[in-house]
């Protein structure tokens, strides 16, 4: 039997966070995890990360380099590459390796497992799950890790993060996405993403809208909307039906917690119950990042790794010790908080997510019509007003940008940053540019790439047509430049791929 000070499970964002932490305080950490080191990550070539953390706005495969660097630095991590099957309240663990199976001992135990998707399955959509209907999830991991297409004409179910990134994703791919869907009166998504995926590429979002049957023969051919109630169930008589060969579903995720069914958990939202430390009801053993809550963005499930990894790491020396905790109650208008108890005497940081209150700031600021659209206010000649929805932040504050007398006043931001974006917009909006760029002799068909500085939103589709007719040769290394320039842009890939060994 093998024995460690801490064991990571889930080399995510949680996971590599946690591991870093644990090896400061203790002599031997163990990460398991099956995939290269970032997990979802990898698959996550658009921008948004380490802006908390790093103070820099990188990729989903940047943000997890970064951190790789640093856990390949510590010896004191040992990295394997399989999978836990079973984990004990004793805090022993089966984990099976390309090396065979071994018994792990551990002190100390952090749960980074990450969530998964509700499938086709779960939802109540009349027909049979045809070729073409997959997760949003299932579609980024095929598209960015694999080159390959999903459809031309797309309906997209769900107006979750993903989902969202997965339209614009489609879009710049040369997909039409026919629509989102969102079954409740507000989108699911960060306010950034609506504008950034949606907005930019002028895709509807229907809101109080749902499918309700899939059609086809071998592939899908087609698809039957309709609206719903205020209870979110379809409205008789409101059907329509949609052209489409692929239904892409981003209704939601679930924390992977099938190795720890002995922890207590919450009976109205079947999450792990925690602590500010990230403890459970089962000491030694500590649960974080999407396996605890679903976060919105990296950085923060990253911090919430380290926390456990701290945590984890006294237990394992012995520093830990069972503290009074005070139970969090979700009150009026608040459908979640994370974590569900406070320890005595550490600081906590708080997670809650609203009823619907900042969705539906986001919905009414977005379906039906572009925020940016300009308008000419009866009574004030000369006076050009735009409307943006702030991206700064997951707040999404409703910025008016007043052209009057020619000198632009910004109204409606909480901060300067907020005023900073809306006259940006304003004058010369830009966008971060991500896409896959074919490989010839590689061990991956693609690789992610970006342009080095932000582009003028009007270059953004041209720019991803020309990118789909380029190759470039294996290897490529991370921050390589690919090509000098595309319509005057410099392109460099953000992440490597390995020259692929000829077959003798």
């Amino acid at each position: 039997m093998t024995e460690t000070d801490v064991l990571v499970i889930g080399a995510g964002a949680a996971g590599l966070a946690a591991a870093r932490a644990a090896s400061s305080e203790v002599a031997r950490v163990m990460l398991v995890d099956p995939e290269e080191n970032g997990g979802i990550l990898r698959r996550c070539i658009h921008d948004g990360f380490g802006l908390d953390r790093f103070g820099d706005d990188l990729t989903g495969p940047e943000y997890a380099d970064r951190f790789s660097a640093e856990i390949a630095a510590r010896p004191r991590i040992r990295r394997v590459y399989g999978t836990v099957t079973s984990l004990t309240r004793d805090r022993v663990a089966e984990v099976v390796s390309e090396a065979g199976a071994e018994l792990v001992k551990a002190k100390a135990v952090v749960l980074a497992s990450g969530s998964r998707e509700r499938a086709f399955g779960a939802l109540d959509i009349a027909g049979r799950r045809y070729a073409g209907i997959m997760t949003a999830g299932e579609a980024q991991k095929l598209v960015n890790i694999y080159g390959m297409g999903v459809g031309r004409r797309v309906v997209i179910l769900g107006s979750g993060d993903v989902g969202l990134i997965m339209a614009r994703r489609l879009t710049l791919e040369g997909a039409k996405v026919e629509c989102v869907l969102e079954a409740a009166p507000y989108p699911g998504g960060l306010a950034r993403n609506i504008v950034r995926c949606l907005s930019d590429f002028n895709i509807p979002l229907e809101l109080s809208s749902t499918v309700v049957e899939v059609r086809g023969s071998s592939r899908l051919e087609e698809v039957v909307i309709a609206r719903t109630d205020e209870h979110r169930r379809p409205v008789p008589g409101t059907e329509r039906t949609v052209q489409c060969d692929a239904l892409i579903l981003s209704v939601g995720l679930l924390p992977v917690l099938s190795l720890v069914p002995y922890l207590e958990t919450d009976k109205r939202t079947k999450r792990v119950v925690t602590d500010s430390c990230c403890g459970t009801s089962v000491q030694g053993i500590y649960v974080c990042g999407n396996a605890s809550h679903i976060h919105d963005i990296a950085d923060s499930a990253s911090a919430e790794g380290e926390l456990a990894g701290l945590h984890a790491a006294r237990f394992a020396l012995g520093k830990e010790r069972r503290a009074v905790t005070v139970p969090v109650t979700a009150g009026s208008g608040i459908a979640s908080v994370s974590p569900m108890k406070l320890v005595a005497g550490e600081p906590a940081r708080l997670y809650r997510q609203k009823r619907g209150a900042r969705s539906q700031r986001n919905g009414r600021a977005h379906a039906g019509r572009r925020r940016n659209a300009r308008s000419r206010p009866a009574g004030r000649k000369g006076v050009v007003m735009k409307k943006f929805i702030c991206v700064v932040c997951p707040r999404g504050c409703e910025l008016t940008v007043d052209n009057d007398l020619y000198t632009p006043t910004v109204t409606g931001n909480a901060c300067t940053r907020g005023r900073d974006y809306a006259l940006s917009e304003y004058t010369n909006p830009v966008r971060v540019l991500t896409f896959n760029v074919r490989v010839a002799g590689g061990t991956r068909p693609v690789v992610s790439a970006r342009a080095a500085r932000p582009v003028r939103l009007m270059k953004v589709l041209p720019m991803a047509r020309l990118a789909r007719k380029l190759t470039v040769n294996a290897p490529v290394r991370a921050g390589q430049t690919l090509f000098a320039s595309l319509l005057g842009e410099r392109i460099i890939a953000t992440a490597s791929v390995a020259k692929a060994e000829k077959d003798e």
